[in-house]
């Protein structure tokens, strides 16, 4: 059970600062796209968050942690909102500056201290899982969408980029599905429970280097096909 644990935490650790060197290397390049790239940076670097702070608060100290108040940050809310700005601009839409209004349930989590309890951690369970994927379906139904509308114009190559980015949407579907029913087994099966967590941080560590092998080699493609096949 020991060697498990390990296993999960080094897959953690990888996934954290794996997500945080991509991001570095998205800011190093020269790309057409990197508007939409500052989003992905956002994206990664949240989700880096996420899991490194989560590791921190699970095998720390509980004292050590009421000193360290920067680590009460918690950018959950933001990562579906940067991944959806993203995927907007890279299927050459109009980016519309209301869209960063979609960072506001993120920023009044932690503007606003709410008091920790089993019924307010539900339902901000429910809230995030709600609001997240109900912006996937809005950019997965734009996505096809677009894809119908310059069928005339791509080729198979083409086509492959605009895949990419509906397995990164499908992606995070799973992910949230792990995560949620994570969270309902943990109080039925101690088994199942690590099970869910296994998956949910192996769909993690996919959708961090499907990220970055995918969005060097194909977004700046993306984007320019799109200026000179539709306009």
């Amino acid at each position: 059970m020991l060697s498990e644990f390990i296993v999960l935490i080094f897959l953690e650790l990888l996934s954290g600062f794996s997500a945080i060197m991509i991001g570095l290397l998205f800011l190093t390049i020269k790309s057409k796209n990197q508007t939409a790239n500052f989003f992905l940076i956002l994206f990664l670097w949240c989700l880096s968050w996420v899991i490194l702070t989560g590791v921190y608060f699970q095998y720390t100290e509980e004292q050590l942690l009421d000193t360290l108040y920067i680590i009460d940050f918690d950018p959950v809310l933001l990562l579906v909102p940067a991944l959806f700005i993203y995927i907007i601009i890279t299927i050459n839409k109009s980016f519309n500056s209301l869209h960063l209004l979609l960072f506001l349930p993120g920023i009044i989590i932690n503007i606003f201290y709410f008091q920790e309890s089993e019924i307010f951690d539900i339902i901000s369970i429910l809230f995030t899982m709600l609001f997240d994927l109900t912006l996937m379906i809005i950019a997965f139904r734009v996505l096809i969408k677009h894809k119908k509308k310059v069928a005339d114009y791509y080729s198979e190559l083409e086509f492959k980029t605009l895949s990419w980015i509906k397995s990164i949407i499908l992606s995070v579907f799973i992910l949230h599905f792990f995560i949620f029913f994570g969270e309902v087994v943990s109080h039925l099966s101690e088994m199942l429970s690590i099970l869910f967590m296994c998956m949910e941080i192996l769909t993690t560590l996919f959708i961090v280097y499907w990220i970055g092998y995918n969005g060097f080699f194909q977004a700046q493609l993306f984007l320019e096909t799109n200026n000179s096949g539709v306009q």
